[in-house]
């Protein structure tokens, strides 16, 4: 699909043209049906959208935050050993680093 560049001397005759097919475009089609999160009509009522959102239909289990320094020289050998691993995030290879050695 190629779309037309903005050029200084396009015909009026084109530009009528492309305004028509343009105002033709439906948006609900290109974007799919809008999710409604909110169920109450308050849109100051921001802390129970973020619940509503967050305990969408998956109980998870409870976690705790944890913060670790490491230096940037070890930093690059771990993200090096992700993408040998196919490991996606610092989280994951953390987690399954513990996995591996709570099971021993």
């Amino acid at each position: 699909m190629k779309f037309f560049s903005l050029q200084k001397n396009i015909p009026l005759s084109n530009l009528k043209i492309i305004m028509a097919n343009l105002k033709k475009l439906d948006s609900s089609k290109l974007l799919g049906p809008k999710k409604d999160f909110i169920k109450n009509n308050n849109p100051n009522d921001i802390e129970t959208a973020v619940k509503q959102i967050h305990q969408a239909g998956v109980e998870k289990e409870k976690t705790s935050r944890v913060s670790v320094d490491t230096p940037v020289t070890m930093l690059k050998d771990i993200k090096r050993r992700m993408l040998d691993r196919d490991i996606k995030t610092i989280k994951d290879y953390f987690l399954d680093l513990a996995r591996k050695d709570l099971i021993k």
